[in-house]
């Protein structure tokens, strides 16, 4: 509960209230003793706690009260009517600080005086409260970039793994397609092109169109079924109305390599991997079950990694469905 309310800085303003107090009326201090000074601190800390536990819970639990101001306009109203109950209910314990007599004090604890008290009271708090709350937001959200550029650089790595100059490689490709002559030999060099383009160029962001990777992965498809022939098949079903939502980069390819990696497949038995869009703005990856007698050596790290970034990227997880027969995994399509 401290966590969540973050009453260390509540305690923090309350003494800070008390010192301002204090610097008010300096003269005050040797009127009083120091059981009254307690019960002063003790009554505002009572009042402070109440209103400040209140702003906390409306400020940082999403409620179903939308619009956001009016879920504020709520907090600060209900901080009022529990600071009213509670000035009234401590207002035996004279204020010693504050307070010149008895007259003043009589004044001070009216119902309208009781009200203008818990209001700026509970108003001050809240601008503390959500000070607070913003600041810790501000904090969270630069660990959450941190981790996620960890984790993107964490991909790029995974897809150039064993790679040697890659860059080279890529221009070397682009050289060797305007020599060659044979059809199948060309095609393949600019399939290969582009999968080396989109790999050296997708770091620049964090997430991709499904447009995009799909072009991309068509053209991994194609090297993959140059290499396995009929023991690999791939089906892409995919809706057009898709084709602008985005999703991590290189997800589909890291999903495929892990199938292919993970499975036993041949031409008798071919893994068969499907690929399509559904209804509910998400993308399945499915393929047949065949796991290997022996574990591929880094098993589930390219998933990890997948379902990494998803949780710093967006509120709705990866799922990820294993039975006997399947190996299916549900990825979330993004609209930023």
């Amino acid at each position: 509960m401290i966590k969540f309310y973050n009453l260390k800085w509540c305690f923090v303003f309350t003494a800070a209230i008390a010192g301002a107090a204090v610097l008010l009326k300096p003269w005050r201090i040797g009127e009083v003793g120091i059981f009254q000074f307690a019960e002063y601190l003790f009554v505002q800390q009572i009042q402070i706690l109440c209103c400040w536990m209140i702003h906390m819970y409306f400020i940082k639990k999403n409620t179903c009260i939308q619009p956001v101001s009016l879920r504020y306009a709520i907090s600060n109203i209900s901080g009022i009517i529990i600071g009213s109950l509670m000035i009234a209910f401590l207002s035996k314990i004279q204020n010693p600080l504050l307070d010149s007599d008895s007259a003043d004090n009589a004044r001070l604890f009216t119902v309208a005086g009781i009200i203008i008290r818990a209001f700026f009271l509970s108003s001050l708090t809240f601008i503390v409260a959500y000070l607070v709350y913003a600041n810790t937001m501000l904090q969270a959200s630069r660990l959450e970039n941190e981790h996620l550029e960890q984790a993107h650089l964490k991909a790029q790595l995974l897809a150039l793994q064993q790679q040697i100059s890659p860059h080279f490689l890529f221009n070397s490709l682009s050289t060797l397609k305007t020599i060659v002559k044979d059809r199948p030999a060309k095609d393949f060099i600019i399939r290969l092109a582009t999968v080396y383009r989109y790999v050296l160029n997708f770091n620049e962001h964090h997430l991709s169109e499904l447009e995009d990777e799909l072009v991309f992965i068509k053209s991994y498809i194609y090297i993959l079924c140059q290499r396995f022939e009929e023991s690999l098949e791939v089906t892409l079903n995919i809706s057009p109305r898709h084709n602008k939502h985005k999703l991590p980069a290189l997800t589909l390819q890291l999903l495929i390599e892990n199938a292919i990696k993970h499975n036993n497949f041949s031409a008798e038995a071919p893994l068969k991997i499907t690929i399509e869009s559904l209804d509910t703005d998400t993308l399945s990856v499915t393929n047949n079950y065949q796991p290997k007698n022996s574990p591929a050596e880094g098993t589930g790290t390219g998933l990890k990694n997948i379902i990494l970034r998803y949780k710093l990227l967006s509120t709705r997880p990866v799922e990820v469905i294993r039975s006997e027969e399947k190996f299916l995994v549900i990825l979330p399509l993004l609209n930023a």
